[in-house]
């Protein structure tokens, strides 16, 4: 989307009941602990009153947060008035699933909902319910067929945590399996109950990048939304063929999202709200007791906030100096502190280490090509539709039959007389699609 169509609309993550409020009592609850100090709960009269507001301030999209949103009396009301009145709108609800009995899926469909997020940490029982609690994963399987069976579009949320590491290879395939067409994959931060509850454990952000990569074991056709830096998406695309789309990452808080808290205060975001013990770092401004124009006002403030949030991590963090994505991607200078950014360090390393691995490789072709026009078609266990490759039997197989990948790029920088960067670049990037199809092995990844 460009930035004057953006500049048109803004997106609020509206916290609707107290973090606190909520049939769960998740061991990495990012809300709970009183991590929002915000206990209010707004009545119909005054939910109606911020919802004119953030209407005439031209919101476009809510997601509704908590805590858990569906023990709000007032949700359906809430969602339904607002789609009325914005009928392009979108309105969404984040939710751990547990309460979507069949009844409430009705009425939650009925509303004008325009979806639902479901937030899971396993993909059994035991590990889900590990961080969870005893009975949670059953409960929220029931809730998701329940919003399928009504009508509701639902997307997977899966957390990364101390618990799962091993299980999220698994994410993808039991989101399929279970009639779900998207996921949302982010990586534990230390909030809230996560605070105490990972204390003496050796995981870290580093482990949820690996983490990630095995859920690419093998090619797969799904919507996912990674919560990265766009360095590691780009690691990803190349490496395993991921397909996902590299925006723009810079901090939107205060520009074109913004965050409510349940008792009605607009924040540019969290950050800017809290410290992680719950602390308040700065105040909000009230959508419920506050004139339109002294939010605005303030609106604005929030708008020269994210320029120096943005302008600040320009300076702030050494990696991302000379990085080719610093135009579109840059960490939180409230949640990181100064110097390398070691997410990207990490990618930066792990790539050169690939690299030479996959250089030094053999090929093994497991599924033998069939040759139509001058092009190849490699009919593949990954998709319905088969791979075609543009280029002859014997072009490829003198392309993959050299002694090693290293060989290989060699040969290509010759033929096309590219810089060896830019071959190593084109031809690992080739050669990793193949592998995610199961066309070939690279025997050393």
């Amino acid at each position: 989307m460009s930035e004057s169509k953006r500049g048109e609309s803004k997106t609020v993550f509206w916290e609707i009941v107290p973090g606190e409020v909520c049939n769960l009592k998740c061991k990495n609850c990012y809300a709970a602990n009183n991590v929002r100090p915000d206990t209010r709960i707004l009545n119909w009269e005054k939910l109606k009153k911020l919802l004119d507001k953030i209407i005439e301030l031209k919101v476009k999209k809510i997601d509704l947060l908590g805590g858990e949103p569906l023990l709000h009396p007032c949700l359906e009301k809430t969602i339904k008035y607002f789609s009325n009145r914005v009928p392009d709108g979108f309105c969404g609800i984040v939710t751990n699933g547990t309460l979507i009995t069949k009844e409430k899926a009705k009425k939650i469909k009925n509303s004008g909902v325009s979806q639902i997020t479901v937030s899971l940490d396993g993909t059994t029982p035991m590990i889900n319910d590990m961080s969870r609690g005893k009975g949670s994963f059953k409960q929220a399987i029931k809730g998701i067929h329940n919003a399928i069976d009504a009508g509701i579009p639902i997307t997977i949320s899966y957390t990364i945590n101390q618990f799962n590491l091993e299980n999220t290879c698994d994410i993808i395939p039991f989101t399929q399996n279970i009639g779900v067409k998207a996921a949302a994959v982010q990586i534990t931060d230390r909030w809230g109950r996560a605070i105490k509850s990972m204390e003496g454990t050796k995981f870290n952000r580093i482990k949820g990048l690996d983490a990630v990569c095995n859920m690419y074991h093998s090619f797969f056709i799904m919507y996912t939304d990674i919560a990265t830096r766009n360095m590691f998406k780009n690691f990803l695309n190349l490496f395993y063929n991921a397909n996902l789309i590299i925006k723009d990452e810079r901090c939107e808080g205060g520009l074109h999202s913004f965050l409510i808290s349940s008792g009605g205060d607009l924040y540019p975001c969290a950050s800017y709200a809290y410290y992680h013990d719950g602390k308040q770092r700065n105040n909000g401004v009230s959508l419920v007791s506050e004139s339109l124009t002294t939010i605005k006002k303030v609106m604005r403030q929030y708008k020269r906030f994210n320029t120096t949030m943005r302008d600040t991590a320009n300076k702030k963090f050494t990696t991302c100096r000379n990085c080719s994505y610093n135009n579109f991607c840059a960490p939180c200078p409230l949640e990181n502190p100064s110097g390398g950014v070691p997410e990207c360090e990490w990618v930066r390393k792990q790539t050169r280490f690939l690299m030479n691995k996959i250089k030094k490789s053999t090929l093994k072709l497991l599924i033998q090509p069939t040759e139509k026009n001058g092009n190849l078609t490699f009919t593949v266990p990954t998709q319905k539709q088969p791979i075609h490759v543009p280029m002859g039997e014997k072009e490829f197989r003198k392309l993959i039959e050299a002694s090693t990948v290293s060989q290989m790029i060699k040969n290509v920088c010759r033929d096309k007389k590219e810089s060896y960067e830019k071959a190593a670049y084109e031809v690992i990037k080739f050669l990793c699609k193949l592998r995610s199809h199961y066309i070939i092995r690279i025997r050393n990844f």
